[in-house]
């Protein structure tokens, strides 16, 4: 199973390997799926946060103030954070105006907000986290047979988080549970490896979805026959049998 999280949505899909290495074929053995729960809503997670800590202190919730807090967020503590074991730690984030630096009962002091780790583990990364969970599962559900290795890729992926409680949940169904150190650009070589590659990869697909169309043919001498009833005349003037 590859976990494709990135930093708009997460997504899922199974592939059986074929062949040896040197001639590697991969055959998609169930319909793929995925749901908008990538990093970008740890962010705006964060910024709701914010926004209701600071409720009170409007000087810290213009758009430049809110954008440096996701800044500070963002290329910190949204990767490297990782879970229950740092629910006591205060993870500190410097506000961007100077203006009304000290509330202590909200953690604003010196011009620090101060926010403790179990909340942001219960507000922020946690809803995002059991939803990829969760689309993990039913994927699983869906695929009805042993899934060997879950290899995770993405930006997301990169979250210290993420990959513990994935191994958490899934590790004693799944013999390997691995991120590979770039991660981050695995879509971006895959592509690149793919069109130079210049032989089939992948050799064949489950689509997730079909469509149907209803058309109305021309009518035939059959129709003229058993159903002459449903035989209309339309706006090209086309003689059409509507069953």
């Amino acid at each position: 199973m590859i976990c494709d999280a990135g930093g708009g949505t997460v997504d899922l899909a199974v592939y059986r390997l074929i062949g040896e290495l040197q001639n590697l074929e991969i055959a998609e053995i169930c319909a793929r799926s995925g749901a908008n729960c990538g990093s970008i809503f740890l962010d705006l997670r964060f910024r709701e946060l914010v926004r209701t800590l600071l409720a009170e202190h409007p000087a810290h919730l213009d758009s430049a103030s809110l954008a440096y807090f996701m800044h500070s967020f963002s290329e910190t503590d949204k990767l490297s954070y990782e879970g229950e074991s740092q629910d006591d730690t205060m993870f500190h984030f410097t506000c961007f105006n100077v203006e009304d630096p000290d509330d202590p009962s909200v953690g604003l002091s010196n011009g620090q907000l101060s926010i403790p780790g179990n909340l942001l583990r219960r507000e922020v990364f946690d809803p995002v986290i059991n939803e990829v969970l969760q689309l993990i599962e039913d994927q699983l559900r869906r695929t009805e047979q042993m899934v060997d290795a879950l290899l995770l890729v993405g930006g997301f992926s990169g979250s210290e988080y993420l990959f513990k409680r994935v191994d958490e949940r899934f590790g004693s169904r799944i013999k390997v549970i691995a991120r590979p150190s770039d991660a981050d650009t695995a879509t971006l070589r895959g592509a690149a490896a793919y069109g130079l590659a210049r032989r089939p990869l992948v050799s064949s697909i489950v689509v997730p979805r079909a469509y149907i169309m209803r058309v109305k043919l021309p009518a035939e001498q059959e129709d003229y026959m058993k159903r002459p009833a449903y035989i209309q005349i339309n706006q090209a003037g086309t003689a059409i049998c509507e069953n």
